[in-house]
């Protein structure tokens, strides 16, 4: 681990962080226990007092468990039940007793957990032992929760069988899941949400919480420019496809449909420039001076110099 931390400010899309979230920054230093000490530094401006006076308090943080809460615990629960440790109601109360959650004194609603996997089709059972489906294999495979597996599924067979040409029908897809979603301010782009919304079809809409994930995909597809105050949730974004991506492949989608998909988040490629990407050396800014030089593809311009 680092023996030495700096946090260089302690701003959120320009929200102060919690005190308590920096402290936990502050805790990734020194942890191999051997006992010497470590030190961090925060880095703070004019306008950072509160965060100065709650970092300077006394005060101690509790740490509770929410190991509890539906979603968290049935992403937990159904590796055992793939394994086979987890056969039944009784085995799901006995799993979660072992919990740190367990020994805070929380409880489990076991009915709650096995609807929410039965309702994500995670699983099925035959009234003596639970068995996982192909979601559960899935969202197992690429841990991810079952609850966004089951809406890529629906989510892109929906835009394949009817809206496959659309941008904003495919930002959708991919920025109304359970779990993986985007908090931010767009800032000076802030343009670019009106543009997506504008692009979406009008029997489409996006969950609340939804709109900006949905919109930073839009941009991300080459439509727009997110802005450098998205640039890091663009990188958590694209961290997140490649899973996406496999999971589509794995409910067997439309090859081509995922490969142009592929290049066009990988590269930020906008629809136009997609067909010039049949070259393997192509770039984003190669395509977009040949297209405006005329071209419509790749074809015969190996040898086209650009200026």
């Amino acid at each position: 681990m680092s023996d030495h931390v700096i946090i260089t400010g302690v701003k959120r899309a320009r929200e102060h962080i919690p005190a308590h979230e920096l402290s936990q920054m502050c805790g990734r230093i020194g942890r191999i226990q051997d006992g010497l000490s470590y030190s961090a530094d925060i880095i703070l401006n004019d306008e950072d007092y509160e965060t100065e006076n709650a970092l300077l308090a006394e005060e101690k943080k509790d740490a509770r468990s929410n190991f509890n809460d539906i979603q968290k615990f049935s992403f937990y629960l159904l590796p055992k039940i793939i394994s086979g440790d987890v056969h039944n109601k009784a085995d799901i109360t006995r799993f979660f007793e072992k919990s740190f959650c367990f020994f805070q004194g929380n409880k489990i609603d076991e009915e709650k957990v096995i609807d929410y996997l039965l309702k994500n089709e995670a699983i099925a059972w035959d009234t003596e032992a639970f068995y996982p489906l192909d979601i559960g294999q899935i969202a197992h495979q690429y841990y991810m929760s079952s609850g966004d597996v089951k809406r890529i599924r629906d989510n892109f067979r929906r835009v394949i069988d009817s809206d496959r040409d659309s941008d904003g029908a495919i930002a959708w897809a991919l920025g109304n899941l359970e779990t993986i979603k985007i908090h931010g301010d767009f800032g000076d782009h802030r343009d670019e949400l009106e543009n997506f919304e504008s692009n979406l079809p009008p029997d489409y809409f996006c969950d609340d919480g939804s709109v900006i994930t949905s919109a930073l995909w839009w941009c991300m597809m080459g439509n727009g420019v997110p802005g450098k105050q998205m640039a890091n949730n663009v990188r958590q974004l694209r961290k997140h496809y490649g899973r996406i991506s496999m999971v589509l492949k794995e409910f067997g989608y439309d090859k081509q449909f995922c490969d142009d998909l592929d290049i066009r988040i990988r590269r930020n490629v906008s629809r136009e420039l997609l067909p010039f990407f049949t070259d393997p050396n192509m770039t984003k800014s190669r395509a977009s001076g040949l297209k405006w030089m005329g071209y419509n593809d790749a074809t015969g311009t190996e040898e086209v110099e650009i200026e």
